[in-house]
């Protein structure tokens, strides 16, 4: 990741920053410069060499606007339980196509004590993963999730009938009125 200096990206505007198919494998904060001039709404870092998203790769100065993430196909089998703080208006987020076998039930969930993180995230896709289990309570209180994608991992979902009108295999799963906390998935 050397290759690209830091603040490459301070510039007036800059509404996408596109960084797919690069063989990256460590996210340098400073590509996303001081913050002054930056308003970034997608961060497109898909089809990458990534491995893990660590607290901090997304500084809150620059990342603050962003809506949608975009980490698809990289090798990503470790995320921070608070990599994504940086970015309170994250509406949605794409982890498919990776190498996640768990992920922290504290990513996702909000709390009165982590707000305004996540508070409007409507979309996490997680399908076609490692994912052997996601804890119940992992999108507890999220009243603004539309849909979580599990489908294609090594666990199948449970208890999610009452937010999505009693679907056993599916691709999505809907959620009804924004109650997701009764979402999880354990071992096949």
């Amino acid at each position: 990741y050397n290759s690209i200096p830091g603040n490459t990206f301070d510039c007036d505007v800059n509404s996408e920053l596109n960084l797919a198919y690069n063989w990256i494998e460590k996210i340098n904060p400073d590509w996303f410069g001081s913050g002054k001039y930056n308003i970034l709404n997608k961060i497109n870092l898909a089809y990458n060499n990534l491995e893990e998203i660590k607290t901090g790769d997304f500084p809150d100065y620059s990342c603050d606007s962003v809506d949608t993430l975009d980490l698809k196909n990289n090798r990503i089998s470790r995320i921070d339980p608070t990599a994504f703080h940086s970015m309170p208006g994250l509406v949605t987020v794409f982890l498919q196509s990776n190498r996640l076998v768990s992920i922290s039930d504290q990513i996702f969930q909000i709390n009165p004590s982590n707000l305004p993180y996540l508070n409007v995230l409507d979309h996490i896709d997680l399908s076609k993963n490692r994912l052997e289990f996601v804890i119940q309570g992992t999108f507890e209180n999220n009243d603004m999730l539309g849909s979580v994608d599990l489908s294609d991992n090594r666990c199948y979902v449970r208890d999610c009938e009452s937010i999505s009108g009693g679907y056993s295999d599916y691709t999505t799963v809907p959620v009804d009125y924004g109650i997701a906390q009764s979402c999880w998935c354990e071992n096949k």
